[in-house]
């Protein structure tokens, strides 16, 4: 970072902080949104796909939105003339990324009862805790 950032003063104006702080705000109010609700009735087998394509669409946004302020911070400090303006990008992304894309349990049952709002029935966690498909079992090919 002090590679990149030229003169590394050290001294930005305040407003070089407000973009950080809109998209913190924004990855905030929308990473909790995703996924969106499934539809009920589909049977337990295309449902635990869909569930497992749609928690994956999840994390991966959740973790770009929080990524986005981290990384937003960098072209910041260049423009500032301050590597505290990246860190200030790191500071309020990295609780974010914890928060938003780490999948721990709690986090993944957030997620399953969002699936399933709808009275959906998701099977997440038997999809997620399921052995990994053999790529024979796909190809078609039989004994």
């Amino acid at each position: 970072m002090p590679l990149i950032v030229e003169d590394g003063r050290g001294d930005a104006s305040p407003w070089i902080y407000l973009p950080l702080a809109a998209v913190a705000l924004a990855a905030l109010l929308a990473g909790p949104r995703a996924p969106r609700p499934m539809a009920p009735g589909a049977d337990p087998g295309a449902a635990a796909r869909t569930a497992l394509m749609m928690f994956r669409q999840a994390v991966l946004l959740r973790f770009a939105l929080a990524e986005g302020v981290i990384l937003l911070g960098l072209p910041l400090a260049m423009v500032a003339h301050s590597e505290l303006v990246f860190v200030a990008g790191f500071v309020l992304g990295y609780p974010l990324l914890v928060w938003l894309a780490l999948p721990t349990r709690s986090g993944i049952e957030r997620m399953r009862r969002r699936l399933e709002a709808r009275d959906a029935e998701s099977h997440l966690w038997a999809v997620l805790l399921a052995a990994p498909a053999s790529p024979l079992d796909s190809a078609g090919t039989g004994p």
